[in-house]
């Protein structure tokens, strides 16, 4: 059973935290109860609000994944608590919140595209950027708030932009930034399209 805690919420966006584990096979036969206990302790979580991803990690760096993510810090340390009194063994973990991307298109550089792109401005301009607007809201929304799909294979990736004296994300310029993250959205849009046929 989870101890109620304080809660503790982003100001914006929610927790994502990635857990991988070993299975720890003699304690596991030794203790018939944990699968359940680990069972229960992913209900509990999703009944509090939050979502859960079990699974199966192919290769020999854990057995186990589970990525959970919600609205309150506390409540997803307590579940890595409860996890951790299994038969499992940590063998790596990653925390993160969601956010807004900084490299997202401003209206401006959407005002700027339709009108030197599809030589659009006026009313026929407002028209479009109306529906950029709301596009761009439902966007935010899934970025802050994602619901996670039950897929047959999770595809994770810790991506690392460097900060060492001689690779050092930050010292591109912005501009350069923002294509790169461009062209990472659109592989990922791409992945993600070819999923669905």
């Amino acid at each position: 059973p989870v101890e109620p805690v304080e809660p503790v919420e982003p100001s914006i966006g929610w927790g994502v935290l990635h857990l991988f584990y070993g299975i720890d096979r003699e304690a596991a036969a030794a203790d018939p109860g944990a699968a359940k206990r680990i069972v229960d302790a992913v209900a509990s979580l999703e009944a509090d609000g939050h979502q859960a991803l079990c699974f199966a990690v192919l290769g020999h760096k854990a057995d186990l994944g589970v990525m959970v993510l919600g609205p309150d810090l506390a409540r997803l340390r307590a579940f890595q608590a409860e996890l951790a009194e299994g038969p499992l063994q940590l063998r790596d973990s990653y925390f993160s919140l969601t956010e807004l991307s900084e490299y997202t298109s401003t209206e401006d550089d959407e005002r700027a595209r339709l009108a030197a792109e599809e030589g659009i401005d006026g009313d026929a301009q407002e028209a479009r950027l109306d529906a950029w607007r709301e596009r761009m809201a439902h966007y935010q929304e899934q970025r802050l708030h994602p619901k996670l799909p039950l897929k047959k294979a999770i595809c994770f990736y810790p991506m690392s932009k460097r900060r060492t004296a001689e690779h050092n994300w930050y010292s591109l310029p912005f501009a350069d930034r923002k294509r790169l993250m461009g062209g990472h959205a659109r592989v990922k849009s791409e992945e993600h399209t070819s999923e669905l046929q």
